[in-house]
């Protein structure tokens, strides 16, 4: 789960299901462009780092860095605190919370020491070799399937005359019209406005939907993960590719 993810269930909380098609989009260009940075790196066995700095602009490439480690500072930083409160508030509330005898802010430092040193540990062996790095995606690919078992678990809590399918299935045909028309719920409210004050409301929500929309195609892939993706295909194959090239750093 990430920004775009993020983002592209506000948009459904601005528009309703009338741009379910908006995430979909943005994750068929994503994988575009991994694929042509993917297919880069393999052919040449360069780090797109490298190329971009030797062939294009060291600027470009710089920038693409700082920009990499700004996102992984933003988006590591409040895991900590995401964690935290998933341990204290739900999952052990009576020994590590509120509840339990231990002061809540020694537990907080002590649950924050525990999480950074075991990804660090993690993090950490992805360099180390082969065994690192499968190590590390297997552990991922186990983190994503515990993500979809709990949307699966939702689910069948749902009652399926709760969910409108057809109006989702109908929100999976592009509507380019939801990106410069409020919503349908937003039209009946706006409709009840007065005239006056109609076009403020309108064009505030309009704002919104474009906004977010926006950033759910921005972030569909995050930048960190395109300038690591290079790393990592090189790294699972790092014996074949020195062989076949040198060096690039």
């Amino acid at each position: 789960m990430g920004g775009g993810s993020l983002g592209s269930a506000f948009t459904c909380v601005l528009t309703g299901y009338s741009l379910l098609w908006l995430q979909p989009l943005a994750m068929i260009l994503g994988i575009i462009m991994l694929a042509s940075l993917s297919y880069l790196t393999l052919s040449t066995g360069e780090r797109t780092f490298s190329a971009i700095n030797r062939h294009v602009s060291p600027v470009l490439g710089w920038g693409w860095l700082i920009g990499s480690m700004m996102a992984n500072m933003v988006w590591a930083l409040p895991q900590y605190s995401l964690a935290t409160a998933a341990i204290q508030q739900n999952l052990l509330p009576g020994v590590l919370g509120t509840q339990g005898s231990m002061d809540p802010m020694t537990a907080k430092y002590l649950i924050v020491g525990v999480i950074f040193v075991i990804s660090t540990c993690i993090t950490w062996s992805y360099g180390s070799g082969h065994w690192g790095v499968r190590l590390y995606e297997k552990m991922l690919k186990i983190i994503v399937a515990l993500i979809v078992l709990c949307f699966v678990l939702v689910k069948s809590t749902i009652s399926d005359s709760e969910l409108a399918f057809g109006d989702i299935l109908k929100g999976f045909i592009p509507s380019y019209s939801s990106l410069y028309e409020p919503s349908e719920a937003y039209q009946a409210m706006l409709n009840n406005i007065g005239e006056s004050y109609r076009p403020f409301w309108r064009d505030y929500i309009l704002t919104q939907q474009i906004d977010v929309a926006m950033a759910a195609f921005a972030t569909a892939v995050g930048i960190n993960m395109t300038f690591l993706l290079a790393y990592s295909l090189l790294g699972r194959n790092g014996a074949k590719n020195t062989e076949r090239f040198p060096s690039s750093i």
